[in-house]
């Protein structure tokens, strides 16, 4: 279960309409803001209002194909019944397609330039930085959307999860977490461990 990690495929197929001429960032949604607003609240607040706004915008079955396309296979954004705005189950991905989608991210090999631009500043400046960001040391980069559940979103058990691109001194690297639990310490501490590996 992503919890709010699925938000970059969001972000990434909103992106992609855009680029195409589908849509400008000044393009109002449903909840009367433009995209540009809910694309800034859906990555920096994590505003789940936000995603589903600009998901139900895209489509859910055209995000899941245009990831396909790009080779990431094994997540699936689309559990409604129509006509029903409601979720039934769960959305579903990987850890290895979060960081197919990050290492894609990175490349340029997403969106133009400016996009690819926009989209990593936003997550190098999302406000929960209390996983991956909070084991490296201050003043290191770090674009990452994090995403948490609990039995109190209607899950039966707790998700913990952070996908990240770290931009170390000596290496840059993608780091994703998947994990149970209700703490973030666990991945702080993994995230702190591995980024003292990689620059010793």
């Amino acid at each position: 279960v992503p919890a709010s990690t699925y938000k970059i495929y969001v972000a990434y197929a909103v992106l992609y309409a855009i680029e195409r001429g589908i849509y400008t960032p000044s393009t109002k949604t449903d909840d009367g803001n433009t995209i540009q607003t809910d694309l800034n609240n859906m990555i920096l607040n994590s505003d789940n209002d936000a995603a589903r706004t600009l998901g139900f915008l895209i489509g859910w079955k055209n995000i899941n194909a245009l990831l396909q396309s790009q080779g990431i296979n094994a997540t699936n954004l689309y559990n409604y019944v129509p006509p029903s705005t409601l979720p039934v189950g769960d959305k579903h991905t990987t850890a290895a397609d979060l960081a197919t989608v990050l290492r894609k991210l990175y490349a340029g090999q997403l969106q133009n330039a400016s996009n690819t631009q926009l989209l990593l500043h936003l997550m190098e400046t999302q406000h929960y930085r209390q996983r991956i960001p909070a084991g490296v040391p201050s003043g290191i980069t770090v674009a990452d959307k994090p995403g948490w559940l609990t039995p109190a979103d209607g899950e039966a058990e707790n998700a913990q999860n952070d996908a990240a691109i770290v931009y170390g001194p000596k290496s840059t690297y993608i780091i994703v977490i998947c994990t149970g639990g209700t703490a973030t310490q666990p991945i702080t501490n993994l995230s702190r461990q591995i980024y003292n590996h990689l620059e010793a």
